[in-house]
């Protein structure tokens, strides 16, 4: 069978569809929108090397306790990933006492957790409220064909009902269809942001106490 004579028929169904939801699909469409964009820009933001880069996190491991960090300095000197952020912090103050530079880490590590936590909270907020806007869409549209049935149409025009029921559902089936995808993007999201910044929170805790190890031997 023909692509194009396919596609075209596709294309009909999906117009339908959204003529017979009414206005309330517009919002969704934006919901849809947004929520394709913010999974695909975090999923990007959020790639390991980009946050916990392979060399940094290697340099850290082989570090020997009390040994020279200036090549580690060098190394995150100018890299932008949160991971480096951190350890530039660190290093920057090894004139302070351990604990003063542990708080002073832990902070610059609550910035960068809130970084990478950006744009998540707008797909939870999608989550929330796209089956409400299909629910709402769902009951204007049930609104809508029982007017019309008092206003005229006779009870035995079982078939017409039906048909106006089955379009006001519409908005409720689109409004599952955004959500149900956005729930399982904002929870993977979300857990690669946790199991992240645990991650960040051991290499940092691991370069403390190398960087510290002589203060212990005293």
């Amino acid at each position: 069978m023909p692509i194009l004579p396919v596609a075209n028929v596709f294309f009909d169904a999906i117009t339908r569809f959204f003529e017979a939801g009414g206005p309330f699909m517009v919002p969704l469409a934006v919901c849809a929108v947004a929520a394709l964009v913010v999974t695909g820009l975090r999923v990007r933001a959020l790639r390991r090397e980009q946050v916990l880069p392979r060399f940094v996190r290697a340099s850290i491991e082989k570090l020997s306790p009390g040994t020279d960090v200036g090549h580690i300095h060098q190394l995150v000197s100018d890299n932008p990933a949160a991971l480096a952020r951190i350890t530039r912090t660190g290093l920057a103050h090894l004139d302070l006492t351990r604990s003063e530079n542990a708080g002073l880490v832990q902070t610059a590590a609550r910035r960068e957790v809130l970084r990478l936590e950006r744009g998540l909270a707008g797909l939870e907020l999608i989550v929330g409220i796209s089956p409400l806007l299909g629910l709402l869409g769902a009951i204007s549209g049930l609104v809508g064909v029982f007017t019309n049935l008092g206003g005229g149409v006779t009870a035995e025009d079982t078939a017409g009902v039906a048909l106006g029921i089955a379009e006001a559902l519409n908005t409720t089936i689109f409004g599952l269809a955004i959500a149900i995808p956005t729930l399982v993007a904002y929870t993977f999201l979300a857990r690669r942001v946790e199991a992240m910044a645990v991650e960040m929170e051991a290499l940092t805790s691991s370069l403390l106490s190398k960087c510290y190890a002589q203060d212990r031997a005293k």
